[in-house]
């Protein structure tokens, strides 16, 4: 077998000089003097041409070699407008790079090695350069003497990224410039720079969702903003962003991106920290099935241990609640739940009142009989007023009693008409009221969470307010007219309320996903068929702040027949553990990501999710072999002559023998933790779909011209004017 094809020897020595150099000085020894030697014209053409040919192909090996070699230290960055993002209907661009083979894991095998480190380290006087940028920059222009200017002009030459000259149409690339601030070793995506072209992931592997690890301050952000900017250009479906932090510099450019395209009208924007600005919501105004209220309400609580008794009541209680709420004509919403829990009494008379009405058409009689006022006399002759007896109502209100008296009276001789809401509500009424109140203890603190402030305003609104022209956020209405929205939770103000309010959003959205599972988008509508999906391409930021509920495992597990599309964003594994608290739980909501990219991360366990996914790959070295024998023979009388017996070789006065051959040096995965562990910052390892391992660098991105993003002021601003508009 050829070492050739198994190595590619890129780190060595450059024996293509020396091929160069013989065919440049036999190039014009034959030009001159081949008619001296007997060469005709058209045999010094001959050699010529195959000496140019020859030198010609060592010459591209050496710019090969050497443009590798250099590739290991520094590759240059790439840069891109927003609107020159490449993308089609299919296809979603996911950044630059190359299907990473067993030739990469061979190449960063041996460029580790100390001993071929020599031929692609840079040279010494490199590290003195830098030395002196930092001396001249310390003076802070301050150049007094000669050595001084002379160190400064220097300096500002060796800092530059090129060198122009005004005779040359181009420029010369300072190649011991110095390196980007951006960590990591440059080598990882050096060993198949030459293959990097633009890298595509079908939109139909979307569907399996996708997962990015990486430590703060690498590139996430970066690779979000060009998907975002995709999915909005593309238009086909839904484009969303769920920010737990809230970062006015993400939901600029989604606004400059929307104005660009035209689409600011189109535009919802949930912002917990600046109510003022934000699209009104009511995730529990919109439902199918009763338990759909109380369910987006009792799922936020927590149902291990003890806890499960606690949510199983609420649940139940929230049922009653938000079916009389109905009943009556009144829509749920988390302020109106809260006031009703806490005036349960209130409730239930209103309720039965309504019932009454309904039903009943002797009530106005019954009540007024009841409620008048009746006087017997007592054991000592004395009249006293003759009042109901409170049996299991004891400690509520009068009226609570002739509410009670009156219904129960009523259902006795209808018991076809009985309301099993109702009954609900006077089961909870005859219970202890402390024991009540225990039961509601952590439901009160949630609704409170939720309707404090100003943030009742966007969460639980009034939606009979004329005058409040913000505009209101749904599903249905995001879905029907493909928007774009950004939901910024403000978790560093208050984490407590940002996740009940991220809970609730996840909710709405696993119920509308089931709801489009059974009859599509179009519900209702004319010519309506289950076939009727749009893709919901969501991108969750600080995926482990949005996960303390079970609707995002709902939501990954069974959504993506649906067409949500879940792309999270969160650092390490450790994060998405410590939140739910379980690691078994953990891995079915890790389970549920096709598509893996890892960007540095900062820990060998986070790192280990990718490396034990990917195959494992045999590295290799040259085993040289040489050895050296006397022969015992005081002339050289063997070994030397080809008429010699073959088995008398080696009988003179030393025999030598060599032998290289091809050796496995390990065996292991083809990328390893420390490489992840290690990567520049914009570059990633992508598995996608988790069959195809593909390694990435992404742009530095900028605004397209004409449409550039402006500071929180100007968003701001500009939020304000879109308000003032709509009035």
């Amino acid at each position: 077998m050829s070492t050739e094809k198994e190595l590619d020897g890129l780190l060595r020595p450059s024996f293509e000089i020396r091929t160069i150099a013989y065919c440049g000085i036999m190039i014009p020894f034959i030009g001159l003097a081949g008619p001296y030697i007997g060469l005709t014209t058209s045999w010094i053409l001959v050699f010529i041409a195959i000496l140019i040919l020859l030198a010609s192909y060592r010459l591209k090996s050496l710019i090969k070699m050497k443009k590798y070699q250099m590739s290991l230290n520094v590759i240059d960055a790439f840069h891109l407008n927003t609107d020159q993002l490449p993308w089609t209907d299919k296809l979603q661009w996911i950044g630059r790079g190359f299907a990473y083979e067993d030739s990469d894991a061979q190449r960063v095998w041996d460029a580790k090695k100390e001993n071929l480190k020599p031929f692609y380290r840079q040279p010494a006087f490199v590290e003195r350069l830098r030395k002196n940028e930092v001396k001249v920059s310390l003076r802070k222009g301050k150049h007094k003497g000669l050595k001084e200017r002379a160190e400064a002009l220097l300096a500002k030459q060796s800092s530059k990224q090129e060198f122009r000259f005004g005779f040359l149409p181009f420029a010369i690339r300072n190649i011991y410039k110095p390196l980007p601030p951006v960590g990591g070793n440059a080598l990882y995506h050096a060993t198949g720079y030459e293959r990097e072209q633009d890298v595509y992931m079908p939109l139909d592997d979307r569907a399996g969702h996708g997962i990015m690890f990486g430590q703060s301050r690498v590139g996430k952000t970066v690779f979000l903003r060009s998907q975002i900017c995709q999915d909005i250009a593309r238009g086909d479906g839904v484009a969303g962003v769920f920010d737990p932090k809230m970062d006015l510099e993400l939901l600029g450019i989604m606004w400059a991106e929307a104005k660009r395209l035209g689409k600011e009208d189109n535009f919802y924007v949930f912002l917990l920290g600046e109510p003022e600005l934000s699209s009104k919501y009511n995730s529990i105004s919109d439902f199918s099935r009763l338990t759909a209220v109380a369910g987006r309400i009792s799922n936020q609580m927590s149902g291990s241990g003890d806890g499960q008794v606690f949510k199983d009541f609420a649940f139940n209680f929230m049922v009653y609640i938000s079916a009389a709420l109905l009943d009556m004509g009144e829509q749920p919403t988390f302020k109106s739940m809260k006031a009703n829990i806490e005036d349960l009494e209130g409730l239930f008379n209103r309720f039965g009142k309504h019932l009454m009405r309904k039903h009943n058409p002797n009530y106005i009689e019954e009540y007024e009989a009841l409620n008048k006022p009746k006087f017997k006399q007592n054991a000592k002759g004395e009249l006293v007023e003759d009042k109901l007896k409170m049996g299991a109502m004891k400690g509520r209100d009068y009226s609570t009693v002739i509410t009670d008296k009156i219904t129960t009276d009523f259902y006795e001789r209808n018991p076809k008409l009985i309301n099993q809401y109702f009954e609900g509500l006077r089961s909870t009424m005859k219970s202890d009221q402390q024991y009540t109140s225990k039961l509601t203890a952590s439901l009160i603190p949630l609704l409170t969470k939720l309707t404090s402030g100003q943030l009742a305003d966007i969460i639980s609104p009034d939606f009979d307010d004329i005058a409040d022209k913000r505009t209101t956020f749904s599903w249905d209405k995001i879905i029907q007219r493909r928007g774009i929205f950004y939901c910024g939770l403000s978790a560093m103000q208050d984490e407590v309320t940002a996740e009940a309010v991220g809970n609730t959003f996840f909710a709405d959205l696993v119920a509308k996903a089931g709801e489009i599972n059974n009859y599509g988008i179009n519900k209702g509508m004319p010519g309506a068929s289950t076939k009727d999906i749009i893709p919901i391409n969501l991108h969750c930021d600080e995926f482990q702040a949005l996960i303390s509920s079970d609707e995002v495992i709902s939501l990954l597990n069974r959504s993506g027949s649906a067409g949500v599309r879940i792309m999270a964003y969160t650092q390490t594994r450790a994060d998405i553990e410590a939140k739910l608290g379980d690691k078994a739980k953990a891995d079915v909501v890790l389970g549920n990501f096709n598509n893996v990219f890892m960007m540095r991360v900062a820990n060998k366990y986070t790192a280990e999710y990718l490396t034990e996914m990917v195959r494992t790959a045999d590295v290799m070295a040259i085993d040289t072999m040489g050895a050296t024998s006397d022969g015992g023979a005081i002339t050289p009388k063997s070994g030397f002559n080809e008429d010699d017996d073959a088995n008398t070789a080696g009988e003179g006065f030393f025999g030598t023998r060599t032998q290289a051959s091809i050796k496995v040096e390990a065996h292991q995965p083809i990328i390893s933790d420390e490489t992840i562990m290690t990567l520049p910052k914009g570059q990633a390892f992508a598995y996608i779909n988790r069959n195809k391992l593909v390694k990435l660098r992404f742009p530095i991105l900028h605004d397209a011209a004409g449409a550039e993003v402006g500071n929180a002021e100007v968003i701001y601003r500009e939020l304000r004017e879109r308000i003032a508009r709509a009035t």
